[in-house]
């Protein structure tokens, strides 16, 4: 849930985001495409997914963590490739930094590709496709389409050196680069040409590639060895057979029956897996459900949500110990804050639960009998539970909570953005310049709110030599003024068998698995 800005050339990419990050499903009809290279003798791998991705292509993808990532890690190699302890190495790009331009730090970086590398389809990975394929990224609709701030430009030296100027510092260009941050997977130029290609096909230069011909959108995916993959020897896995099985029940049994080898699975069903001898891994990936459309919504709740004290006393009113232990059982964290990967750990429990005080705001602000205020959600059992519960605290405190929650993604979208002053967004824990180029800022895609005292202190943090100071003030701002109402940190929670080793996931890759890692045992 977020606090929305009706602005209309947004009110697409909003709803989309929204709806992507709250689980939504899209499903689109496979199409024929081809009989690939014979199958080896080498094993098969079976990913079971509990939702679709909602695309294909990962220049239209409204996100980049978890299972996203996991799925578009099988065709697409990213440019810088990041470890699961946070820190990058080699992939596309054999090497990186930042270069002086005149105009001050961060602002120029250049990569060095890989020598031979190529697409699925045939064609080379070049500085040229390289920079087209960026500025695919800076030109198109997604939401992190800003994270190099306006204007960037990408240029191919030579066959094998890219360089990139952005008008902003940005200092995470190897995160935003990697198959962590999104921007890293790279497509052939003939998909950036036509994008309606990706969206049925895949186009990257991956270890695998998509057999379109076994795959149906929605239900499952085939995928096939690339012929043109770089390192050969990193591709063990003759198919890899990714399986959308919406229920976490049944991706459990679908796990001790051996169907499945890796699962995306759930808190809920964690130790039913435990117990059925199924090896559980679980990492934060800084998701926080929340808050507050202030200048946007019924006339009632916009006017309330105006005032400091109303939001704040929506946060008073929650104990999000409780919520961690009913929603997630146990996997996940309460916390307070909006909560990036540089953020200040103190303001965790800025609003511990304090109903009692929360009334005494409410007083204080002319809202002692209350107010009106209703709430979409998306109809997974996970964020659907989430809204229930919270609608509870929030009528103990004199609100009228009203929520709704809709399994079509058109409705919950016209929801969001025309009918409701509350709605359910994910904030991912990723950099602070990520976060406020996606949802901060004076142009962020899913802008939340005007505040020119955080504005001055996060680019004030960009020109320092140490923005962490500028940066948790401007975080401390934020919280204190209770622009969001985070619940948790959520962990992604992942199942795997006995026939696949070297499955890691971590806090500083945001639970992300990635299958070129694994190996048969």
């Amino acid at each position: 849930m977020a606090v929305l800005k009706a602005r209309g050339m947004q009110k697409a990419r909003i709803g989309i985001a929204l709806a992507a990050l709250a689980g939504a499903l899209l499903l689109i009809g496979g199409t024929a495409g081809g009989a690939f290279a014979a199958k080896s003798a080498k094993p098969t791998l079976r990913i079971g997914m509990i939702g679709d991705v909602i695309t294909l292509n990962p220049l239209a993808a409204p996100s980049g963590v978890g299972i996203t990532n996991t799925f578009y890690a099988l065709a697409y190699a990213p440019l810088i490739h990041q470890k699961p302890d946070g820190s990058f190495a080699p992939a596309l790009a054999t090497s990186w930094k930042y270069i002086p331009t005149g105009t001050g730090r961060n602002k120029g970086f250049q990569l060095t590709l890989r020598h031979g590398a190529k697409f699925s389809d045939g064609s080379p990975v070049t500085a040229a496709a390289v920079a087209a394929d960026l500025h695919a990224y800076a030109t198109g609709k997604a939401g992190f389409a800003t994270w190099l701030g306006p204007n960037p430009k990408f240029t191919a030296v030579g066959k094998y050196t890219v360089k990139i100027q952005t008008t902003l510092p940005t200092p995470s260009l190897d995160y935003i680069l990697s198959d962590g941050g999104l921007w890293g997977w790279i497509e052939s130029p003939k998909a950036v040409a036509d994008q309606n290609l990706p969206t049925t096909a895949t186009y990257g230069a991956g270890p695998y590639m998509l057999d379109t011909s076994g795959s149906v959108r929605g239900d499952h995916y085939k995928f096939v060895p690339n012929p043109n993959y770089y390192d050969k020897s990193a591709i063990k896995y003759g198919e890899v057979d990714v399986k959308i099985i919406p229920s976490s029940s049944s991706m459990v049994q679908a796990m001790q029956s051996g169907q499945i080898d890796v699962a995306q699975g759930d808190g809920s069903t964690a130790n039913a897996a435990k117990s059925a001898g199924i090896k559980v891994l679980a990492a934060s990936y800084g998701v926080q459900y929340g808050t507050i459309n202030i200048l946007h919504g019924p006339a009632e709740a916009a006017a309330a949500l105006k005032d400091v004290r109303v939001r704040q006393a929506l946060n008073y009113a929650l104990d999000r110990k409780a919520i961690v232990n009913a929603v997630l059982f146990g996997y996940g964290k309460p916390t307070s804050a909006m909560e990036p990967i540089d953020s200040n750990p103190k303001l965790q429990n800025a609003y511990p639960y304090n109903p009692t005080k929360a009334k005494q705001l409410l007083a204080a602000a002319g809202y002692a009998k209350g107010f009106t205020m209703k709430i979409a959600c998306f109809a997974t059992p996970q964020i659907q539970g989430l809204v229930q519960t919270i609608s509870k605290y929030w009528q103990d405190i004199g609100i009228d909570a009203q929520y709704s929650c809709t399994p079509a993604i058109g409705t919950y979208i016209q929801q969001i953005l025309a009918l409701t002053s509350v709605g359910s967004l994910a904030q991912l824990g990723q950099p602070t310049p990520e976060l406020f180029n996606t949802f901060i800022g004076p142009k962020a895609p899913v802008h939340m709110y005007d505040d020119p005292t955080v504005y001055k202190l996060y680019y004030s943090g960009l020109k320092s030599a140490n923005a962490k100071v500028a940066w948790t003030k401007m975080w401390t701002r934020i919280v204190k003024q209770a622009y969001y109402i985070p619940f948790y940190e959520n962990d992604f929670v992942w199942f795997f068998g006995s026939h696949v080793k070297n499955v890691t996931t971590t806090n500083a890759r945001l639970g992300t698995i990635l299958p070129l890692e694994w190996s048969p045992k």
